[in-house]
């Protein structure tokens, strides 16, 4: 490569006496360049030096390339030589000693963490060094023969270089022995710049046998003696170096590097000569930047370590290790003579302070990415620095100090005109990255950093408006009076009018960026280059936010501004309470009534009277639409509301409290949101009976809402006694001086008519009371104003109810209000037109399926509770609330609740123990449900697809029930299938026989009478007494009687309609529910008939399923819907879910 660099003429050299200096310009590949060459396609500055050829015959030459400094020969050196040579005679060095041309590159130790591999001898041989071609085979032979002209030349230059190596090598106090050489590690700045690293040369001198030192020559050093002057424990020549390994790192230490002076080709080496086969010998060692702290410190307290320039000994330095704190880079501008501005470089320390140009090496030279070569990228900035003969620590930060140190470094001072003064200062202070930078006095700015104030301004491209057009943001910060655009490149603004400059918060206005990308603002491309764009209805949700967070927002050319808190009231009437106020947007004041208005209207800001808009928040938004709708009436000031809706006002308050509210709402509201005000009452001296602790709480709960008008919901379990509380609670109010003398009316099933009139005459035997109901109830219509106590069926009020609503009654109460659920039932309806001064509902179940039922029974308490709320009306529809929905609904009506767990209120109540039953099929009954299942699945499950379970209502239903009924008796949809036998009852009879056996009594419910009529044609057939009710049992409670105190009668069976409510049947301890019930409120209930107040021993509840039948799946969906209405009932759950269509694949698997 070096000979066709040289031909092509790529060599530019300067000469002068004693030395010579080459710009080389390597060849690229298509001009004839070796692709194998490792120095190709370099530029690269060599260093030649013919000072020592007189003397010592050697002429010195050192290339600036990577492949030199990593210890390989290049071609740039053989082209400097050819150029040279060229050049005779004028620029050859004197001398006949010219033609003894040879390069004196050292061989090289490496320190794990540099580049160099170790390389094989073998290598070099077939590396020649570039030699002169001019020389003839005879001038060769004479020059080996030749002796030096004169010897007092030779004595007059040894004498001047023992003086030189005297005065640049202080003598060691050393008890070197005799022929052992002194060693002495010297810093190559030249070839330490190219390495990235440390290149420490080996020279050392011996003493003659008369003690004196002599001249400091390089070293060749083996392995081990090496190892011992380093200080490393652990060397292994043969293994590979780890970049960036630290000084205790494994496996080796060291790694040897051969001698450049390669053998030359077609001579041979004489026997017993030369170098023996093996490791080869060590010149120079290079220290990577991690094993600085490691190795010199030692070399320099032990004066072994000195820098030097590579070229000639008279120049060495000792060096000491400086650990202190690193130096940072600092630029100055200072005013010069002669109209001169100079701008130059320190390095400052604390208070130390040097001129960046007394820096002899800093190693290494960050790269052009800003990280320092050789450097951890984690360490990046780390440098070393070479400065006043000690070794320290430089800190450069790459983006911002490493193009000053590369300008200033190499060429010294910039010097600038004296008129470019400002235009200087502005632009070093505009950069984007700037280090420390010190003025001179007559400079007078004074530096500000406020912290910036984000603006975004919105406005519509330039678009059809057909086409929705979007909103193009710009981003800009006020800094004070100053703005400055997000895309400006400028790091401060200069203002030379105020004299000061403003560093901009580089870091803040990235986080502003970041801000809106989160919100949902797009990059796109524009015309001025990259933007960001909004989808316009998206304006009001990003506005808020920012606004909030202190933003100044614009859109369309108009602020938008954020309102202060709402200055709101709370005024009460005679029977109502009103919301009223004013809100403040700024200096702008805006009635509450027209904040309504526009939430009417869908509009999400309202107009300001300077032009600017005015935000509502998104949450003002729901809650005060919310109020609209809750609202009774409204008004040109505010809103009317019902005192029982207090708390759903309150709660949809919660966000902007009102500052002013009257005493009557305050006092309704603090009654309203906690017991702790309402105390239990006592029993009246005329009831007959004594009220359980728990009962009394919820007398004084039922006297509460009395006194304030207010309808409520007495939710205890079932067995609590709800009865005895409601008949407390109207004998109470039956004295002469509380009474109305209006009559009470109870409204119940028609199973429950009978309970209610006999617990009235235990308890209440003074009240007179009327059953109105039956065919003859006509003729006791003149008695119904006269009587205390009214009681009547649901089917009765619906047919009698144009005459029942002509009738004022003191108190209305339904008892299993569950009944009423469906709000447009024609039973719902007739219950609402009943004229009651108070009302009351009894129900162990206020939620079966989902929270639209409470609604319908909210709604016959306290009509207008609910106003116009979308809440009850979306849960009504099956779908699961949303947790604010569910906390809105929860909190209005909550108090309205009164709701006691039999755990919670009668720990000593026994224990009730609930366990499946499960059965497996026989083999014929398995095969007809198979079959069965089989035929549902392939017709429903398609129908289903395309109608939905709603378009398919009635086929599923039949497709569940037809299975569920051969699952508990294939007789019960085809007679002739009764020979198939029934798994479930075999596994009934044997557990009511061990029951008997034990003398206990048991219920037995099932939903189907024909399965109950296999059960009671089992019984006759085994001459078992037993007692029997559904639907058509007119005589209830005689049957009731017979089976609690008939001790013979030990079998009761019930259907599970017509029995699960309103029964006391404490004498049983044992209960079988013969099939799953959609709902399992109802068999809950069917329990407890006999878990309840007077039952006084353990009672026993099994399920009977059949095994991989639709039974068992039902069981899994019973397990989600066991958590209805927790949430409004005791503060947490769900509601029912309609039946979707997985559900069905799920019972047809």
């Amino acid at each position: 490569m070096g000979k066709a660099v040289f031909s092509a003429g790529n060599v530019k050299l300067e000469v002068d006496e004693t030395s010579a200096r080459a710009i080389v310009q390597a060849l690229t590949p298509g001009d004839g360049a070796a692709p194998t060459d490792p120095s190709a396609n370099v530029v690269a500055t060599v260093e030649i030096d013919w000072s020592r050829v007189p003397n010592e015959r050697i002429l010195h030459a050192v290339c600036g390339c990577p492949q030199f400094a990593g210890g390989t020969a290049c071609g740039h050196i053989w082209a400097s030589l050819l150029e040279l040579a060229a050049n005779e005679p004028k620029s050859q060095p004197a001398g006949s000693g010219r033609v003894s041309l040879r390069k004196t590159r050292p061989p090289q130790v490496s320190i794990p963490g540099s580049a160099l591999d170790a390389m094989d001898p073998a290598d070099d041989a077939a590396k020649e060094t570039p030699r002169p071609s001019r020389r003839t085979r005879r001038s060769r032979n004479r020059r080996r023969r030749r002796t030096p002209a004169t010897t007092s030349w030779r004595s007059v230059v040894d004498a001047v270089r023992e003086d030189i190596d005297r005065q640049g090598l202080p003598e060691r106090s050393s008890s070197a022995r005799h022929g052992e050489p002194e060693i002495r590690f010297l810093i190559n700045a030249a070839t330490s710049r190219n390495a990235g690293g440390l290149m420490i040369d080996i020279f050392g001198r011996k003493r003659n046998p008369q003690g004196e030192l002599g001249k400091l020559k390089r070293l060749n050093i083996d392995h081990a003696k090496v190892e011992e002057l380093l200080g490393l424990n652990s060397l292994d020549a043969d293994a590979s170096p780890t970049n960036g390994a630290s000084p205790t790192a494994e496996p080796a230490m060291v790694t040897a590097l051969p001698p450049e002076a390669p053998q030359r080709q077609g001579r041979k080496r004489k026997a017993g000569r030369g170098r023996p086969p093996g490791r080869p010998q060590i010149q120079r060692v290079f220290v990577p930047l991690n094993w600085v702290d490691h190795l010199l410190p030692r070399l320099s307290q032990d004066g072994q370590l000195f820098w030097w320039d590579g070229r000639s000994l008279a120049n060495l330095h000792p060096v000491s290790f400086d650990d202190g704190e690193p130096w940072r880079l600092t630029l100055q501008l200072e005013i010069a003579a002669a109209s001169r501005i100079r701008l130059r470089g320190l390095l400052k320390r604390g208070d130390e302070t040097t001129p960046l140009s007394r820096a002899a090496l800093v190693l290494p030279f960050p790269n052009g990415n800003g990280v320092t070569s050789g450097a951890n990228p984690e360490e990046a900035g780390n440098t070393l620095l070479l400065l006043d003969n000690s070794i320290a620590r430089l800190h450069l930060e790459p983006q911002r100090d490493q193009p000053w140190y590369s300008l200033l470094g190499a060429s010294g001072d910039l010097v600038i005109p004296d008129e470019d003064l400002e235009a200087a200062v502005t632009s070093l202070l505009e950069l984007p990255t700037l280090p420390p930078l010190e003025l001179p006095e007559e400079v007078y700015l004074s530096e500000e950093s406020p912290v910036p104030q984000p603006r975004l301004a919105l406005e519509p491209e330039d678009a059809p408006e057909w086409m929705n057009p979007q909103l193009e943001a710009r981003l800009s910060f006020g800094y004070g009076s100053l703005t400055v655009d997000a895309g400006d490149s400028r790091s401060a603004v200069v203002d030379w009018e105020e004299h000061r400059f403003v560093r901009r918060d580089l870091k803040v206005e990235q986080d502003a960026l970041v801000r809106l990308l989160e919100l949902g603002l797009k990059p796109v491309a524009s015309k001025a280059g990259h933007s960001l764009e909004l989808e316009p209805r998206d304006l009001p949700a990003v506005a808020e936010p920012l606004l909030a967070e202190g933003w100044e927002v614009e859109a369309h050319g108009a602020s938008i501004r954020p309102p202060s808190p709402p200055a709101l009231r709370i005024e009460s009437g005679v029977d109502w309470f009103e919301l009223t106020g004013q809100i403040d947007f700024g200096e702008d004041q805006i009635e509450f009534s027209e904040i309504l208005s526009a939430i009417s209207e869908g509009r999400r800001s309202v107009e300001l009277d300077d032009g600017s808009k005015g935000l509502l928040p998104a949450a003002w938004v729901e809650n005060y639409g919310s109020l609209s709708q809750l609202a009774q009436a409204s008004s040109d000031e505010g809103l009317r509301f019902l005192p029982s809706q207090a708390l759903l006002v309150d709660a949809l308050l919660a966000v902007t409290p009102p500052v002013n509210v009257s005493k009557t709402f305050a006092e309704l509201r603090e009654k309203l949101s906690t017991f702790s005000s309402i105390k239990p009452k006592k029993e009246p001296r005329s009831f007959v009976g004594t009220l359980r602790k728990y009962q009394r709480l919820g007398l004084g709960w039922l006297c509460f809402l009395r006194e304030f008008g207010l309808g409520g919901v007495l939710a205890d379990d079932m067995g609590l006694g709800k009865t005895i509380q409601a008949l407390a609670l109207l004998r109470m109010y039956r004295t002469a001086s509380r009474t109305t003398k209006l009559p009470y009316l109870v409204v119940a099933p028609r199973s429950l008519v009978y309970n209610w009139v006999d617990e009235a005459a235990r308890f209440t035997p003074d009240l007179k009371v009327l059953e109105y109901a039956g065919r003859d109830r006509e003729d006791l219509r003149d008695e119904v104003t006269s009587a205390d106590l009214v009681v009547t069926t649901y089917g009765t009020v619906r047919r009698d109810i144009g005459y029942l609503a002509t009738v004022d009654f003191d108190t209305v109460i339904l008892d299993e209000a569950q009944a009423i659920k469906n709000a447009t039932s024609q039973t719902a309806k007739a219950c609402r037109l009943l004229n009651g001064q108070h009302r009351l509902a009894l129900t162990g179940t206020p939620i079966e399926n989902h929270l639209g039922e409470l609604g319908s029974i909210f709604e016959f308490l306290n009509p207008g509770l609910l106003g116009r709320l979308p809440a009850l009306d979306v849960l009504a529809g099956g779908r699961a609330p949303s947790e604010q929905e569910l906390a809105l609904v929860a909190k209005g009506l909550r108090p309205f609740i009164l709701r006691r767990s039999k755990r919670e209120v009668l720990p000593d109540l026994p224990e009730k123990t609930e366990q499946i039953l499960q059965c497996t099929l026989n083999p014929k009954q398995q095969e007809i449900y198979d079959q069965l299942r089989a035929g549902y699945r392939d017709s429903l499950l398609k129908q289903v697809e395309d109608k939905g379970v709603g378009g398919s209502a009635m086929q599923v239903l039949e497709a569940l029930l037809r299975l569920r009924q051969v699952a508990c008796h294939p007789g019960l949809i085809d007679e002739s299938w009764n020979d198939a036998g029934s798994a479930k009852l075999e596994s009934l009879f044997e557990q009511v026989s061990e029951v008997l056996a034990e003398g206990h009594k048991c219920l037995v419910f099932s939903q189907f009478t024909s399965l109950l009529a296999y059960v009671r044609s089992h019984f006759e057939k085994q001459g078992v007494p037993y007692a029997y009710l559904d639907g058509q049992t007119r005589n209830r409670g005689e049957v009731v009687d017979h089976f609690q105190s008939d001790p013979d009668t030990n079998i009761f069976l019930i259907s599970l309609k017509a029995g699960g409510v309103g029964l006391n049947l404490t004498a049983a301890g044992y209960v079988f529910l013969l099939d799953p019930w959609w709902n399992p409120a109802v068999e809950a209930q069917a329990i407890d008939r006999t878990h309840r107040i007077g039952q006084t021993q353990p009672v026993f509840a099994y399920r009977l399923i059949a095994r991989d039948t639709v039974e068992e799946k039902m069981l899994e969906l019973q397990r989600s819907k066991r958590q209805i209405a927790d949430a409004i009932l005791e503060g947490g759950g769900s509601s029912l879910r309609d039946l979707t269509a997985d559900d069905l694949r799920l019972l047809l698997s």
